[in-house]
């Protein structure tokens, strides 16, 4: 069995029939699906899993003739009650309620083909062209010049109750499939061994008709209803199983006789209460078409092979008149029909708003991320505003030592430069001093800060000042020597020369 067809552990219990149940808590993403017939309605939701979806909880109510406006306040009172707020609302159209017809189309393009039904499909039906609701599925052919091509046609009005009564009930439909294509998928997963590949069919006995479904390679290739349900079944049994086999025979024939496949190789049957069951022996022992292709029929258990909650199981095994596998099976296998019945309006306005919802989204991103990059900025701009602060007051503090500093180094610098000036002159007055001879003695020595030496003095001859200046430029510590003044007179017996001699301190000195 496949992981999608796993069945729960078998529970007991019962309800009412008509009730609602299984209150849930609200958690999405959620799905559910409804079937409306003139004498039921039917209402299954699940939960979505990492598998699949799990069934939270079933809903059924014959109708005795209510208004549409009572069925959509039934339907809003079981869906408070449940707790439901779906994110996706399917509903089921049965074979009864749409009109199938099997025709070939002499082209091979999908685009042409759909030109071609679109104005064909009003006179292959009893309605106008705008009073139908048409889709179309291509079947694999040999040829290359036609195609075969099953095709749905669907009174619009049926869809405009469906969508009235959900109006009414505040709930958004999302798309309309027929029950044969999503029950085929469940048929495949049932059939025997094998059979899934060839050719196989699905008879399904509903409450007051029944569906055959044949399908090729699992896809479906022929629709037919039954007008007999379980509820003829239990009223008169024997003249509505005569109908039933009669009218089953008549659908076999009729695929037959049309050519559109193979003979069909197994019948699997499934539907409300124990009917599939008994219609098991019946058919195998009145159908000649099943027995010249050596069908195989099988009748199965449809609650067996959807996961479900335990207390939407109790409520399948309770429900004897009703048959839950046509919403089910649209339910869990709606990502692979391929007939969406769905009115183009509805198509457009959905793909506007999930536009709008795109665009609206679009928009809180952009706004999101121009707050965050204002937040992040402006969250930047405080701590460089923080950092800048903290700067200032340390900038402050330290501005203020290093005035402190600069003025204690000032005195430093200046009681330094008044002990060099003074050492100063002594070491070039020792200097002076040592080139003197005991011919020369001075009377005026001045020193300045700017490294000129002004001497003035006297020596016993001419000759002995011109020899000073000599020892004063040999000396490498004075530069530009320069005698101003020499002035010769005589000092009691002796003739003396007086001198005024300017130099400068070297260099690095």
């Amino acid at each position: 069995m496949p992981a999608a067809l796993k069945a729960p552990p078998r529970m007991g219990g019962a309800s009412k029939f008509g009730k609602s149940f299984s209150r849930v808590s609200r958690r999405s993403p959620e799905r559910v699906a409804l079937t409306l017939s003139e004498n039921y309605i039917k209402v299954v939701h699940a939960r979505e899993t990492a598998e699949n979806f799990k069934v939270q909880g079933v809903w059924a109510k014959a109708l005795k003739g209510e208004s549409d406006e009572e069925i959509s306040r039934m339907l809003t009172d079981y869906v408070a009650s449940a707790g439901i707020s779906p994110d996706q609302m399917i509903c089921t159209i049965a074979a009864r309620s749409f009109i199938s017809k099997n025709i070939e189309i002499p082209s091979t393009n999908r685009v042409e083909i759909a030109k071609i039904i679109d104005l064909q499909a009003g006179r292959l039906s009893p309605y106008s062209r705008d009073e139908i609701i048409v889709d179309f599925l291509c079947m694999d052919t040999l040829t290359q010049h036609y195609t075969s091509v099953l095709l749905i046609i669907l009174n619009r009005k049926f869809v405009e109750r469906y969508m009235k009564i959900l109006e009414r009930a505040e709930l958004s439909l999302t798309r309309i499939l027929i029950t044969p294509e999503t029950m085929g998928v469940a048929y495949g997963g049932m059939a025997p061994p094998g059979q899934e590949s060839q050719v196989f069919s699905g008879l399904h006995v509903g409450e007051d008709a029944s569906d055959l479904t044949i399908f090729e390679k699992g896809q479906l290739i022929f629709v037919r209803g039954i007008p007999v349900g379980a509820s003829q079944l239990g009223e008169n049994p024997e003249t509505a199983r005569a109908e039933f086999l009669s009218e089953l025979q008549k659908s076999l024939a009729s695929y037959q006789d049309q050519g559109i496949g193979s003979p069909v190789k197994s019948l699997l049957i499934t539907g409300a209460g124990e009917y599939p069951e008994t219609l098991k022996q019946a058919i195998q022992e009145s159908s000649e078409i099943l027995k010249e292709s050596q069908a195989i029929v099988k009748a199965f258990d449809y609650r067996r092979i959807f996961t479900s909650s335990e207390e939407a199981f109790r409520r399948l095994e309770a429900e004897k008149e009703a048959s839950f596998f046509e919403p089910l099976s649209a339910l869990f296998y709606s990502r692979r029909a391929k007939i969406d019945l769905t009115p183009s309006e509805i198509k457009l306005r959905r793909q506007f708003r999930e536009t709008s919802r795109d665009i609206i989204m679009l928009g809180i991103l952009i706004m999101s991320l121009c707050m965050m990059i204002t937040l992040f900025l402006g969250f930047k701009v405080y701590i460089k505003n923080t950092l800048l602060g903290k700067y200032e007051e340390i900038h402050g503090a330290i501005s203020e030592e290093a005035r402190s500093l600069e003025r204690v180094s000032t005195k430093t610098r200046v009681v330094r430069k008044l002990l060099e000036v003074r050492g100063r002159g002594l070491k070039i007055f020792d200097i002076v001093s040592g080139l003197i001879g005991s011919d020369i003695y001075l009377a005026d020595f001045q020193y300045r800060d700017n490294g000129k030496l002004v001497l003035i003095g006297t020596a016993q001859s001419m000759s002995k000042v011109f020899a000073f200046v000599t020892k004063l430029e040999e000396s490498n510590y004075f530069s530009k020597v320069k005698t101003k003044e020499t002035k010769s007179r005589r000092e009691g017996s002796d003739d003396v020369a007086d001198f005024q001699i300017r130099c400068r301190l070297a260099e690095g000195i």
